[in-house]
């Protein structure tokens, strides 16, 4: 059913809706499906730095760890700070507690033991832990060299905290481009949607005056037929109909003049006759 605001729309708006409703939604919908993908795409590069970054500093951190040397713990960690983006560098025992820690903490720190790859993130930073492992190798056979190795043991841990500020930043920028680059298509269609709008409704406004005439009784209106298609047959159409209602309208008017006249004729001929009879 349709609803009364739209019924009440005239023919313009209406190749308005029908030309932008679609598009707008199309638009909308790919637009907003291209900027989360670029987010997605964005918060998984910047989780894959961050681990890498944490998995560089773990195997950097082995020997020093095993050693028990934290000087040299702090100066691995050091740089890493310095970088663009990286908030805090923490360094654990296995047990959890902190053994170097540079910068400041936003997500608080690891506690989990056993547990690595991304562990925390809010709208500013993301948290990702790295274990520090050592290999253990046994020989079984000296004379063959045949080696063994067994299961990996846990040093400690690396913590880096990473802020997401860059990357929201790039996000807004995206953003503002897809929203600058759906308005301006949304203005080409609106300027295409108006350009045919107007190829449509004038030549329907030319039949619409042309008719209104024909009903107040001019059946000299006649419709120019300038456009083809549907609307030229439309247009001769109209012409064809008033030029029929013309003559039918003109030999009407010559039977009603024959029709008063001889009846003119036959009063004013028996009212002689009338009064000869009186004479």
């Amino acid at each position: 059913m349709t609803s009364p605001w739209l019924r009440n729309l005239g023919i313009r708006e209406r190749v308005l809706m029908l030309a932008l409703l679609p598009l707008l939604l199309v638009a909308t919908g790919l637009s907003w499906y291209f900027i989360a993908s670029a987010y997605a795409e964005m918060d998984r590069a910047l989780e894959q730095r961050a681990l890498e970054r944490a998995d560089q500093l773990a195997k950097a951190c082995e020997f020093s760890l095993f050693s028990g040397n934290h000087t040299d713990l702090e100066q691995l960690a050091s740089p890493l700070v310095r970088e663009s983006g990286i908030q805090s560098v923490s360094i654990v025992d296995p047990r959890g507690e902190t053994i170097v820690k540079l910068g400041d903490e936003t997500l608080g720190r690891y506690r989990r033991a056993n547990a690595t790859g991304l562990m925390a993130r809010n709208a500013e930073a993301i948290l990702v832990v790295a274990p520090v492992l050592q290999r253990a190798l046994v020989i079984d056979d000296y004379a063959t060299s045949r080696v063994s190795t067994l299961s990996d043991a846990a040093l400690g841990y690396v913590a880096l905290e990473v802020s997401r500020r860059a990357t929201l930043k790039r996000q807004q920028t995206i953003v503002l481009a897809g929203v600058a680059i759906t308005g301006f298509g949304l203005l080409l269609a609106s300027l295409l949607a108006w350009r045919l709008g107007r190829d449509i409704v004038q030549p329907i406004g030319a039949l619409t005056r042309a008719v209104e005439k024909i009903a107040a009784g001019d059946l000299n209106a006649r419709v120019q037929v300038e456009t083809g298609g549907e609307f030229a047959v439309l247009e001769r159409g109209v012409n064809h109909m008033v030029v029929e209602l013309k003559n039918s309208y003109d030999t009407l008017q010559e039977k009603i003049r024959a029709a008063t006249a001889k009846l003119s004729w036959q009063a004013h001929h028996d009212a002689l006759k009338i009064g000869r009879a009186h004479v």
